[in-house]
């Protein structure tokens, strides 16, 4: 039980590194006038730290088994991403030609968290 807890706070820690990552990415990129590319890099990025963080900080609480929880935590992150969006977007195509690495950054990142706690 306690263990689940610290998934869920794991995730909205991450969420919130997320949303303030985007929040100073979008402020850049607005003042830099950088490309597409910029913007897909960032992106990525942001997954991937949120991810790590997110994953260290489940590890360091659950104390056993971290890279199991590490990996759950990428797995619910990217969860919630994927449940979100189908909500918000119902006739969008949410499996593009990305997704499947993009999954791969998120559980990769939990994983890499909960190894480095």
């Amino acid at each position: 039980m306690k263990k689940g807890i610290r998934l869920l706070q794991g995730l909205f820690l991450s969420y919130i590194i997320t949303g303030i990552i985007l929040v100073i990415f979008a402020f850049l990129l607005y003042k830099m006038e950088w490309g597409e590319k910029s913007l897909h890099m960032g992106i990525i990025a942001t997954y991937i730290i949120s991810t790590v963080i997110g994953g260290f900080y489940v590890g360091r609480k659950v104390k056993t088994q971290r890279l199991i929880f590490g990996f759950l935590f990428g797995a619910l992150y990217i969860g919630v991403i994927i449940l979100v969006a189908s909500l918000l977007y119902p006739n969008h195509v949410l499996f593009s030609k990305n997704f499947l690495s993009v999954v791969c950054m998120c559980m990769s990142g939990g994983i890499l968290g909960g190894i480095l706690s």
